[in-house]
């Protein structure tokens, strides 16, 4: 039955689209299945870090709840009341935003979630001059921020720096 609903959706916004009706970023989201995370749930979050195997934020959970407090945007994905995905944004939402975390459960991901998230975000911050994140530099990462409209800094003449 989700499936169909969810399937409903996206032919209303097609046809609405095609039509020239624009769906607002609110509506967008929510058939997307996204929403706003203001409510810090340390179990569900330490338990989408774990599963994604990112070991060094669940070691020191306060550090990640303060974290996420002093978030510029936080937005989740979720289906049926579970957490399926969520993406983390710091910055000034002015003139810089980086995304500090994309997270989407492994038995979720390749389903379009992620890219929903940082379409959000991007809306959100459309008017922001850089959106930047730090990944993995592996083939099917670096493809599918590309893909995003994401640019390697060393194509746009920049590089960048961590220290850890």
């Amino acid at each position: 039955m989700e499936a169909i609903l969810e399937l409903l959706g996206l032919i209303i916004e097609l046809v609405g689209e095609v039509l020239g009706f624009k769906i607002s970023k609110k509506r967008r989201q929510k058939l997307n299945g996204i929403k706003e995370y203001k409510v810090y749930n340390e179990e569900e979050i330490l338990s989408l870090y774990n599963a994604v195997g990112w070991k060094a934020y669940t070691d020191n959970p306060k550090a990640l709840r303060k974290g996420y407090q002093k978030s510029l945007l936080t937005l989740a994905a979720y289906k049926k009341g579970k957490l399926l995905g969520i993406i983390r944004a710091v910055g000034d939402g002015q003139t810089i935003v980086f995304i500090q975390d994309i997270l989407v459960l492994p038995e979720y991901q390749r389903k379009g979630i992620g890219t929903a998230l940082i379409k959000a975000v991007l809306e959100r911050y459309k008017d922001v001059r850089q959106i930047e994140l730090a990944t993995d530099n592996r083939p099917e990462t670096v493809a599918f921020y590309k893909a995003m409209g994401f640019s390697e800094f060393s194509e746009i003449g920049c590089c960048g720096f961590m220290k850890m």
